[in-house]
C-alpha cells in the first residue's frame, strides 16, 4: 500500500509548486534588438499534414515555409 501514500504526496508537492511554476514575464521594447538574435538561422520548415484512416495514418499534403 505504498503506492497510494507516495501518489497523494506527489499531489501534494504538485499543488504546492502550482502557483510558483508560471513564466516570467519579460518586457521587450518595439524596435530594440534581440540579445539572442544572432542564434537564429535562417531555414526551411517541412509539416507533413495526415489523415486518420482506422489504425494508420495517411499522408495528405506536405507544406513548406
Amino acid at each position: 500500500m505504498r503506492t497510494p501514500r507516495l501518489a497523494s504526496l506527489a499531489l501534494i508537492a504538485a499543488a504546492a509548486l502550482a502557483p510558483s511554476s508560471r513564466a516570467a514575464v519579460t518586457k521587450v521594447d518595439v524596435g530594440a534588438a534581440l540579445p539572442r538574435a544572432a542564434l537564429l538561422k535562417d531555414g526551411v520548415h517541412h509539416y507533413l499534414r495526415y489523415l486518420h484512416s482506422g489504425e494508420s495514418r495517411v499522408p495528405a499534403d506536405i507544406i513548406t515555409r
